[in-house]
């Protein structure tokens, strides 16, 4: 792992997103950068909070957006916010 990884996280965690104990935190990892999300979630761990993660393919949101229907992304639309919502997280 690159050794700067665990400094930009601590930054990340603390002075961007200001983390706080007992916090639950959605983070996002599109293929590639699971690297990069180590080092967040082991600072999460560190602050007392709690990392969720999901993994985003790019390409395939990509192929879903080409043939989406106006009803499918309201959908789509409707139900991220209220997963999280009812998670108790905070996206980032």
């Amino acid at each position: 792992m690159d050794s700067r990884i665990p400094a930009m996280a601590c930054n990340f965690l603390d002075y961007s997103l200001f983390t706080q104990p007992g916090e639950k935190l959605l983070l996002e990892v599109e293929p590639g950068c699971e690297e990069l999300s180590w080092g967040p979630k082991t600072g999460v761990y560190a602050w007392g909070a709690q990392p969720l993660f999901e993994l985003v393919d790019p390409s395939l949101c990509g192929a879903q957006l080409l043939g989406a229907v106006r009803e499918q992304m309201d959908l789509e639309w409707g139900w991220r916010p209220a997963r999280v919502k009812e998670m108790g997280v905070r996206r980032a």
